[in-house]
Protein backbone atom coordinates (compact mmCIF):
# COMPACT_ATOMS: atom_id res chain seq x y z
CA UNK A 1 0.00 0.00 0.00
CA UNK A 2 1.18 3.51 -0.67
CA UNK A 3 1.77 6.15 1.99
CA UNK A 4 -1.30 7.99 0.68
CA UNK A 5 -3.55 5.04 1.56
CA UNK A 6 -2.13 4.37 5.04
CA UNK A 7 -2.60 6.72 7.97
CA UNK A 8 -0.10 7.10 10.81
CA UNK A 9 -0.53 9.50 13.71
CA UNK A 10 1.05 10.05 17.09
CA UNK A 11 -1.05 9.72 20.22
CA UNK A 12 0.93 10.91 23.25
CA UNK A 13 3.61 8.25 23.78
CA UNK A 14 2.04 5.94 21.20
CA UNK A 15 1.40 5.56 17.51
CA UNK A 16 -1.74 4.62 15.59
CA UNK A 17 -1.77 3.13 12.09
CA UNK A 18 -4.60 2.35 9.72
CA UNK A 19 -3.55 -0.05 7.01
CA UNK A 20 -5.46 0.14 3.73
CA UNK A 21 -4.19 -3.27 2.59
CA UNK A 22 -5.88 -4.95 5.60
CA UNK A 23 -9.11 -2.99 5.20
CA UNK A 24 -12.14 -3.79 3.06
CA UNK A 25 -15.06 -1.75 1.78
CA UNK A 26 -17.00 -2.40 5.00
CA UNK A 27 -14.19 -2.50 7.59
CA UNK A 28 -10.99 -0.72 8.66
CA UNK A 29 -8.05 -2.34 10.46
CA UNK A 30 -6.60 0.02 13.09
CA UNK A 31 -3.45 -0.78 15.10
CA UNK A 32 -2.26 1.25 18.09
CA UNK A 33 1.20 0.95 19.69
CA UNK A 34 1.84 2.23 23.23
CA UNK A 35 4.39 1.75 26.01
CA UNK A 36 2.55 1.11 29.29
CA UNK A 37 3.77 -0.13 32.67
CA UNK A 38 7.06 -1.59 31.49
CA UNK A 39 5.76 -3.22 28.35
CA UNK A 40 4.72 -2.63 24.76
CA UNK A 41 1.01 -2.97 24.00
CA UNK A 42 -0.23 -3.42 20.45
CA UNK A 43 -4.00 -3.10 20.08
CA UNK A 44 -5.70 -4.36 16.90
CA UNK A 45 -9.26 -3.29 16.11
CA UNK A 46 -11.58 -3.91 13.19
CA UNK A 47 -14.09 -1.13 12.70
CA UNK A 48 -17.19 -2.11 10.78
CA UNK A 49 -18.42 -5.66 10.32
CA UNK A 50 -16.88 -8.20 12.72
CA UNK A 51 -15.31 -10.98 10.66
CA UNK A 52 -13.23 -14.11 10.97
CA UNK A 53 -9.51 -13.48 11.34
CA UNK A 54 -6.17 -15.25 11.41
CA UNK A 55 -3.50 -13.32 13.34
CA UNK A 56 0.13 -14.39 12.96
CA UNK A 57 3.33 -13.52 14.78
CA UNK A 58 6.29 -15.05 12.90
CA UNK A 59 9.37 -15.29 15.11
CA UNK A 60 13.05 -15.20 14.21
CA UNK A 61 14.84 -18.54 13.89
CA UNK A 62 16.51 -19.67 17.11
CA UNK A 63 13.83 -18.38 19.47
CA UNK A 64 12.48 -21.06 21.81
CA UNK A 65 8.73 -20.76 22.35
CA UNK A 66 6.35 -22.19 24.91
CA UNK A 67 2.63 -21.56 24.46
CA UNK A 68 0.66 -21.44 27.73
CA UNK A 69 -3.14 -21.80 27.64
CA UNK A 70 -4.90 -20.38 30.71
CA UNK A 71 -8.70 -20.10 30.80
CA UNK A 72 -8.60 -17.39 33.51
CA UNK A 73 -5.74 -15.08 32.50
CA UNK A 74 -5.69 -15.79 28.76
CA UNK A 75 -3.09 -17.34 26.49
CA UNK A 76 0.53 -16.27 26.50
CA UNK A 77 3.77 -17.18 24.79
CA UNK A 78 7.07 -17.40 26.64
CA UNK A 79 9.99 -16.62 24.32
CA UNK A 80 13.63 -17.39 25.09
CA UNK A 81 16.04 -15.51 22.84
CA UNK A 82 19.38 -17.04 21.76
CA UNK A 83 21.22 -14.90 24.39
CA UNK A 84 18.98 -16.20 27.20
CA UNK A 85 16.74 -13.14 27.53
CA UNK A 86 13.06 -13.94 28.06
CA UNK A 87 9.97 -12.18 26.74
CA UNK A 88 6.40 -12.78 27.87
CA UNK A 89 3.76 -12.14 25.19
CA UNK A 90 0.17 -11.89 26.42
CA UNK A 91 -1.85 -12.85 23.35
CA UNK A 92 -5.18 -11.31 22.31
CA UNK A 93 -8.02 -13.18 24.00
CA UNK A 94 -10.93 -14.86 22.24
CA UNK A 95 -8.66 -16.48 19.66
CA UNK A 96 -7.57 -20.10 19.36
CA UNK A 97 -3.75 -20.03 19.52
CA UNK A 98 -1.27 -22.58 18.18
CA UNK A 99 2.35 -22.79 17.04
CA UNK A 100 3.25 -23.89 13.54
CA UNK A 101 6.35 -24.09 11.38
CA UNK A 102 6.83 -21.22 8.97
CA UNK A 103 9.51 -20.60 6.31
CA UNK A 104 12.14 -17.90 6.79
CA UNK A 105 14.33 -16.68 3.93
CA UNK A 106 17.52 -15.08 5.34
CA UNK A 107 18.98 -14.73 1.84
CA UNK A 108 18.11 -15.58 -1.74
CA UNK A 109 17.94 -19.35 -2.27
CA UNK A 110 18.18 -20.20 1.45
CA UNK A 111 15.18 -21.31 3.49
CA UNK A 112 15.11 -21.96 7.24
CA UNK A 113 12.26 -23.03 9.49
CA UNK A 114 10.96 -20.85 12.29
CA UNK A 115 8.01 -20.84 14.66
CA UNK A 116 4.93 -18.76 13.95
CA UNK A 117 2.24 -18.10 16.57
CA UNK A 118 -1.18 -18.27 14.90
CA UNK A 119 -4.50 -17.21 16.41
CA UNK A 120 -7.88 -17.70 14.76
CA UNK A 121 -11.40 -16.55 15.58
CA UNK A 122 -14.74 -16.86 13.81
CA UNK A 123 -15.57 -13.29 14.81
CA UNK A 124 -13.13 -10.56 15.86
CA UNK A 125 -13.59 -6.92 16.83
CA UNK A 126 -10.46 -6.13 18.85
CA UNK A 127 -7.59 -7.58 20.84
CA UNK A 128 -4.36 -6.56 22.57
CA UNK A 129 -0.86 -8.04 22.49
CA UNK A 130 1.43 -7.20 25.43
CA UNK A 131 5.20 -7.72 25.23
CA UNK A 132 7.25 -7.67 28.45
CA UNK A 133 10.94 -8.34 28.96
CA UNK A 134 11.32 -10.69 31.95
CA UNK A 135 14.16 -10.45 34.43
Amino acid sequence: ASAASDVYKRQGQGLEATCASWSTLDSVHRRTFAFRSGGLEVHDALEGQPRSVCLALPLAPGIDVRLVHDAESGDEARLVLPGGEQIRVALPIALRWRMEASPYFPEFGLEEERVCLVGEADSFESGTWRFELLE
